[in-house]
């Protein structure tokens, strides 16, 4: 109990830090606003032809993880429709990992929130003629509009969602466009504003793992597969690869130990061969360890010390993965593996965070700070409602 209370107040004081630093930079954009251009210099409208003339351009993506795996589709659009263009990423040290191991971007520079440090990398972007800057940052952001105007003063600038900085920039996506259209769709729109058609967008775009990793997980896959069929049941039907992520980064999307233990064993008991893979951060080991050695089923934790990639290899070969609000249930979808997401009530704008391309999968809490409320039952009948139908189309697919 004092362990939650002790990291609600942390997260309340980094929250009224968040907003020194908010307030800080308006008042630095007021400066700077002076200064800003509406519209490049010498830079005509994007169509088709001329983008296939572009050699390099610059993707602003330094914020979180989940953000940089929706953006992913964009990147293999881009490595398909136009092989030679260059593309680079400005991200963050955390969301650099997802992109790590890409070949689909040839250079990648980070932001990192040390000023001397960031005005020497963008003096050197500055410096290398970027044909077009794209600022993924969704909404408004003052680091972000100013990092697209030191780079890219005098060349097309495409932002996402834009209110108040949206005459800065030469196109704007709206983001709350047809209806909240799915995060990953609106992403998917700059290209669009880069001349790509519709019919060459790819929708899901797979993590860039290494061949090790790849051999990793599926050794570790494996060796849940034939812990299984050792079991001795009555039961015919085939193993499942379950994963249960029991992290989520935040005290509020916590869902609590006994809870997971409970459900767990229902998984357990409504198929004796399913195999649960346990994934968690490392710094929530012991958590995962002590959730194992309560459960009356088969569980397996993830090898320790795993970077996101090795994960996401893993998280390849699960069957379905049930997870709170987190990147894990992005990096799940990119592979199309079925997910079943905790989430604390969204509104309308759980339409563009709901696992992509899914009818189902979507388990609301009754509050829109946490999801404490949220029963183990709950979760399991929308385990069962995306198992059924994702197993009943498997099913269909081998007959002859």
């Amino acid at each position: 109990m004092e362990t939650g209370i002790t990291d609600l107040l942390i997260l309340k004081y980094k929250r009224f830090l968040k907003g020194l630093e908010f307030i800080f930079k308006r008042l630095v954009m007021a400066l700077l606003s002076l200064f800003f251009t509406t519209g490049p210099k010498s830079a005509s409208s994007t169509n088709s032809s001329e983008v296939r003339k572009y050699k390099r351009v610059l993707f602003l993506r330094f914020d979180k993880l989940g953000d940089m795996v929706i953006s992913l589709p964009v990147f293999e659009t881009l490595a398909s429709e136009l092989p030679d263009l260059q593309i680079e990423v400005i991200a963050s040290p955390s969301s650099r990992a997802i992109i790590a191991e890409d070949s689909r971007i040839r250079a990648i520079w980070l932001y990192t929130k040390r000023p001397w440090q960031d005005l020497r990398t963008l003096w050197m972007l500055r410096k290398r003629n970027y044909d077009a800057v794209i600022d993924m940052i969704c909404l408004d952001s003052v680091t972000a509009l100013f990092v697209s105007q030191l780079v890219g003063r005098n060349v097309p600038r495409i932002g996402i969602g834009k209110s108040r900085f949206a005459k800065y920039y030469t196109t704007n996506i709206p983001l709350y466009e047809s209806n909240y259209a799915h995060i990953v769709d609106t992403t998917l729109s700059v290209l669009d504003a880069l001349g790509v058609e519709k019919k060459g967008y790819v929708q899901q775009a797979p993590l860039a793992t290494s061949a090790i990793d790849k051999q990793r997980a599926s050794e570790f896959i494996n060796s849940l597969h034939s812990s299984s069929e050792k079991l001795k049941t009555n039961d015919s039907t085939s193993t499942k690869i379950i994963g249960v992520n029991i992290s989520a980064g935040k005290p509020n999307r916590m869902w609590g130990e006994k809870k997971f233990v409970e459900l767990l064993n229902q998984l357990g008991e409504s198929n004796p061969r399913n195999f649960i893979s346990l994934l968690c951060a490392p710094n929530e080991r012991a958590l995962a360890e002590s959730i194992k050695e309560k459960c009356n089923c088969q569980v397996e934790l993830i090898p320790p010390r795993g970077s996101i990639l090795q994960v996401a290899a893993i998280i390849s070969h699960l069957d379905i993965l049930i997870s709170p609000d987190t990147s894990l249930i992005h990096v799940a979808r990119q592979y199309d593996v079925p997910v079943v997401g905790i989430y604390p009530t969204h509104g309308r704008s759980l339409a563009q965070w709901s696992p992509y391309g899914q009818p189902d999968g979507v388990v609301l809490g009754g509050s829109a700070c946490d999801i404490f409320d949220i029963t183990v039952q709950q979760v399991f009948q929308e385990y069962s409602k995306v198992s059924a139908r994702t197993f009943k189309i498997e099913a269909q697919g081998s007959k002859p």
